[in-house]
């Protein structure tokens, strides 16, 4: 899922504003992004009910994200698989990797 342009940058300057320091993404490697996995959890969570408006959408979504047992898990394998990505990516020298 990918934000449109207008958001993506004013994500960036509030990231910017907030003092979050941000790595460029490379080109070659757009799969290296982790959050994907918990996209694909939080999709598959979302598509069992039948959702009929945004207020629903929004409250599901917020369910699964604090209550389903295997979010925190993902979350968390995210952020510790960043390292290894990142030194894959490095020695790739930002060429396409296995992520």
């Amino acid at each position: 899922m990918e934000l449109p342009a207008i958001q993506l940058s004013l994500s960036k300057l509030f990231l910017a504003e907030q003092n979050i320091p941000m790595l460029d993404w490379p080109g070659n490697s757009p799969d290296m992004n982790p959050i994907k996995n918990v996209w694909e959890l939080m999709e598959r969570e979302v598509a069992k009910d039948v959702i009929t408006n945004k207020t629903l959408l929004l409250e599901r979504i917020i369910h699964v994200w604090n209550h389903h047992p295997q979010m925190q898990e993902t979350v968390q394998s995210c952020i510790d698989s960043m390292p290894r990505r990142i030194e894959v990516l490095i020695a790739a020298k930002g060429s396409s990797t296995k992520y």
